[in-house]
């Protein structure tokens, strides 16, 4: 297949590739559609790499394997034992599932040819072969593994792929590409665990079982166990998270004996799913970090987030870490940064409302008629982008009659996107979200499915939020700069990539309306003047 590239590809390629081969780590900065997935690709192909290129969502699976399958490079993908094992329910780990003790552990049926989202949907009626296993069967074989970050930034699910045995690849054979990178500036969320009272209350229920079929003396487990219980109990659960430098503390012998009965009561368990809240509790336990109170549930996340993910680098002879939006995270490499203009917007300010966390419930119904308004003058689906769920849920309570639609876990991309090719709706999503960031909402003559796109309230942090606070305070002193000017370039990256969803090739042109007053606060970071921006009344 023929491929034409576009001008920044060209010029920069040659940059890019010496710039691996000298510094190991590129930093590509271009605008949301402009390419880089393809520029990236070709780039390992050169460099005859092994790619192991991550993403966010599984959703974002589907981008990647159409390139690669344009440059010829084969294409394995990695989803987690929970997303395809067929005995695994929604609130299954991957820790849960015990491979060797499955009938359909050795059953390998070849999955290659099959797009990520039929791959999903088949896995779950598996009988006769194991989905994990099939396709970690294709690694070997595969110019290009698509996975999910933690593949690559968890040490455990790291050895599942980078090791020295014949089926896994080897550091020096790997280019490492790591997509919306700007989401490693949440590293802290994918690294911290969390108990509850339901935990401790099963835990307990384990703790019995244990006790009753044998000899162990678990005195001080249980002792903790009702102490933490009593605690968590009378803990507030209302809002975000909260610092918490009091709480419970297991001595020495009360966690020895939580993690001895773990290892007794998964001995009993039968069959591929073995799950413990035991061990869920020994894990917390036994993780280092600071504790926060996060809905009333313990949350503990480790101090040395980011440490982690830079020492990651070192397992992968070179690295490219990509976004349109990426931001200071304090890493050394070659930075090349491109601005594409694709597309033509029509903005618009909606000055009257204002989206701050006390105004929200009061502009609930105004942020419903200015949708409802959009959405009448609109020739198409209008996407509606809020900063959190509480809000989106609030709003929605106002749009009684709209035909609407909105993410779930329940509803894959694909069936969102069949549904716009078929009807008018207000599709509903939130910032930072799934169906933010990473896919297309376009047809197969790659035309966008809608004509308009509301940003309903401003992304800024939460500061009231401990844990928000904690990661910028650690951004701050990672990169010299101010609390505030790290909240700023938050805020930024989160509308950027939200915009980033309605331009992918030069005829595209949607209205784009900015509907919280402050977001005149960010007209000139995003390259525009008061004289562009048509006030919506």
């Amino acid at each position: 297949m023929e491929i034409t590239l576009r001008e920044w590809q060209r010029q920069k390629f040659d940059e890019a590739l010496n710039a691996l081969k000298t510094k190991k780590t590129l930093l590509l900065n271009a605008t949301t559609g402009a390419g880089k997935t393809l520029f990236t690709l070709m780039l390992g192909k050169a460099l005859h790499k092994k790619i192991l290129f991550l993403t966010r969502t599984h959703s974002e699976f589907e981008a990647v394997r159409r390139e690669a399958e344009r440059l010829g490079l084969k294409v394995a993908y990695l989803f987690g034992k929970n997303s395809v094992c067929p005995y695994a329910t929604d609130d299954v780990k991957p820790e849960d599932i015990e491979c060797r003790e499955c009938s359909l552990r050795d059953k390998i049926k070849d999955l290659s040819g099959l797009r990520p989202s039929q791959i999903l949907q088949l896995s779950k009626d598996a009988s006769d072969y194991c989905p994990y296993h099939s396709l970690r069967a294709l690694i070997s074989k595969a110019d290009v593994i698509v996975a999910s970050y933690m593949y690559f930034f968890n040490p455990f699910l790291r050895r599942k792929i980078i090791c020295g045995s014949p089926d896994c690849v080897k550091p020096e054979e790997l280019l490492v590409i790591v997509d919306e990178a700007h989401n490693l500036i949440s590293a802290d969320e994918w690294f911290s665990k969390k108990i509850g009272k339901k935990s401790v209350s099963n835990a307990l229920k384990e703790l019995e079982m244990v006790e009753a079929n044998t000899n162990n003396d678990l005195t001080d487990a249980k002792r903790f166990l009702g102490e933490l219980g009593r605690f968590l109990e009378n803990i507030t659960d209302e809002g975000g998270c909260r610092e918490l430098p009091l709480y419970p503390k297991p001595s020495d012998e009360a966690l020895l004996q939580i993690h001895r009965a773990s290892l007794s009561y998964l001995n009993m368990v039968k069959g591929p799913i073995k799950r413990s809240y035991l061990r869920s509790i020994y894990d917390f336990f036994n993780t280092e970090g600071e504790m926060f109170n996060c809905n009333g549930r313990l949350t503990v996340v480790p101090s040395n987030t980011l440490e982690m993910i830079k020492s990651s680098f070192n397992f992968a002879d070179m690295r490219v870490l990509m976004s349109g939006t990426l931001p200071n995270l304090g890493l050394e490499g070659y930075r090349i940064s491109v601005e594409v203009r694709l597309g033509r917007a029509e903005y618009y300010y909606c000055n009257s409302v204002n989206s701050r966390v006390k105004y929200r419930r009061a502009n609930a119904e105004k942020y419903a008629e200015i949708i409802r308004k959009v959405y009448n003058d609109s020739s198409s689906s209008v996407l509606v982008f809020f900063p959190s769920y509480d809000f989106k849920s609030e709003v929605k309570k106002c749009l009684n009659g709209l035909p609407t639609l909105e993410e779930s876990k329940r509803v894959a991309h694909e069936e969102i996107l069949e549904l716009m090719k078929g009807g008018k709706y207000a599709v509903l999503l939130v910032m930072r979200a799934k169906e933010s960031e990473g896919v297309e909402f376009r047809d197969e003559n790659n035309r966008n499915l809608f004509s308009d796109m509301i940003l309903a309230g401003l992304p800024y942090p939460d500061i009231t939020d401990a844990l928000v606070r904690r990661r910028i305070r650690k951004l701050s002193e990672e990169t010299n700069r101010s609390e505030e000017e790290v909240a700023h370039e938050l805020t930024l990256i989160t509308i950027k990539q939200t915009i980033g969803r309605a331009f992918r090739d030069p005829n595209d042109y949607v209205k784009v309306y900015l509907c919280d007053s402050r977001y005149k606060e960010y007209f000139s970071d995003l390259g525009l003047t008061e004289k562009e921006i048509k006030l919506f009344v």
